[in-house]
């Protein structure tokens, strides 16, 4: 087959494969599936292919992220090292890959938004080649890759932003954004307002905007976290008792019957090891090693079902829910000894955190 024959043939292979990436509508897939078939965690203590099955009760804030979700806001009031943070890389990453609209991803300083572009986005973008194929090569270094702005193939781009910099939250519509660790930006930027109300007015053209919220809350009543949680539907995760099987929350419970207790040694001190969860129904103990199995069949249900007509998800989780392997529940008592000892002596620092 000669050239001229064969110019026709790769003309129309070209004009499929541009019909194929830009006019077919992008797959339907939830965030939870996408994740567990393509994202892969680039950093930290559990590097390798993602899990959801590791932390079962991220399905749903994940899944209140699709853009057929008809959810506008999603708040996350979650204790440290819960998976928040995954959450935001979850949606941003599938979104790239499958419906990529202009988005941007807010940190509490122009310094953390920097670190998290170079240091997370951009090494864990490379090890998932359906993502990468999708952002420009990541050793140039022109306008269409820096590490403030990422020019997305398909026409969309993807800009990190600082809450401490008015400037850097000024761009075009927006369709999608995240904004982490809210609890640390400024009420107000530069003199022009509050930096989540503006990330909010960018997004004001879109019917199916998407704003990701979450924090580790500071101080009651003064915590922007708590705030937006409180504004939600007010979603907590009930877990099934291993052995009567009644769902309830895990809390604390020092001043209850209920929660984490253990034994105390003959000074009275906790016996942090010997810690377990006593059910709140039947009054029986919960070792840890339990938590495995009741965090798969956990539920999220909202005390305020309907609350801002369904568009606003609130989420919270503490520390009892960390997967075993995290800190355990042993950790915890031994910390809160730590911290009350400490308060006793004048210090309440600890107590805070």
């Amino acid at each position: 087959m000669g050239a001229a024959e064969l110019a026709p043939l790769n003309a129309a292979a070209l004009v499929g494969q541009l019909l194929r990436e830009f006019l077919e509508p992008p797959r339907a897939m939830s965030c939870t599936a996408w994740a567990d078939e393509f994202r892969y965690i680039a950093k930290g203590p559990e590097r390798g292919r993602w899990r959801t099955s590791r932390t079962p009760y991220l399905r749903e804030p994940m899944d209140c992220t699709d853009p057929e979700n008809p959810v506008q806001k999603v708040v996350m009031q979650f204790a440290t090292q819960l998976g928040k943070s995954e959450v935001l890389y979850n949606a941003l990453f599938k979104r790239i890959h499958l419906d990529p609209v202009d988005m941007m991803m807010v940190q509490p300083t122009l310094q953390d938004s920097k670190d998290h572009s170079r240091q997370r986005f951009a090494p864990t973008a490379r090890h998932m080649p359906d993502v990468a194929a999708r952002l420009p090569d990541m050793r140039s270094r022109d306008e269409t890759n820096t590490w403030q702005t990422k020019e997305i193939r398909g026409g969309a781009t993807l800009f990190f932003a600082g809450a401490n910099s008015a400037r850097s939250l000024a761009s075009k519509p927006l369709g999608f954004a995240e904004c982490d660790e809210i609890d640390g930006y400024p009420l107000d930027v530069d003199g022009e307002g509050d930096p989540i109300a503006l990330v909010w007015e960018r997004m004001s053209n879109f019917p199916t905007r998407k704003l990701l919220l979450c924090s580790t809350p500071t101080l009651r009543d003064f915590s922007r976290i708590e705030s937006e949680y409180l504004a939600s539907d007010r979603r907590r995760y009930w877990v099934p008792c291993p052995h009567c099987g009644e769902f309830q929350l895990l809390v604390w419970g020092a001043d209850s019957e209920h929660g984490i207790k253990w034994l105390k040694t003959d000074s009275g001190a906790p016996r942090a090891d010997t810690a377990v969860y006593v059910c709140q129904h039947h009054g029986g103990s919960i070792d840890e090693r339990s938590k495995t199995t009741m965090l798969h069949e956990g539920q999220w249900w909202p005390d305020l079902p309907g609350a801002q007509r369904g568009l606003v998800a609130g989420f919270h989780l503490n520390k009892l829910h960390s997967p075993n392997g995290g800190k355990s529940w042993a950790m915890l008592g031994e910390d809160w000894a730590k911290a009350r000892d400490a308060a006793r002596a004048g210090d309440v620092s600890r107590l805070k955190t």
